[in-house]
């Protein structure tokens, strides 16, 4: 399989899972939630593992990594700050604050 056509069929995997969990969350179905998402990751890793060509190389593997620490550090002083703030106005009405 070459990589365009795996690109397709994750956008319809991820479709086709999309659809279901919204589905189950209509129906309040927590089962068909979970199946959904299960299959959905086990469609991707099987269509994945028949790729012919290289995916990801090591250059975009060292880029992702930076990305996602640098995101981590933003995300956790971000959460620090917003519960640092919600802990010491938690005695406060909002009627005060205006």
């Amino acid at each position: 399989m070459d990589r365009k056509r795996f690109t397709y069929y994750q956008v319809a995997i991820g479709a086709f899972v999309g659809a279901l969990i919204g589905w189950s969350i209509v129906t309040r179905n927590v089962m068909l939630l979970v199946v959904a998402i299960v299959v959905g990751m086990g469609s991707d890793y099987l269509c994945r593992r028949r790729v012919a060509e290289v995916v990801e190389d090591e250059m975009i593997l060292r880029i992702s990594e930076r990305a996602s620490r640098r995101t981590l550090q933003i995300f956790m002083a971000t959460a620090g700050v917003a519960g640092a703030l919600l802990v010491t106005l938690r005695g406060v009405e909002y009627a005060q604050l205006v």
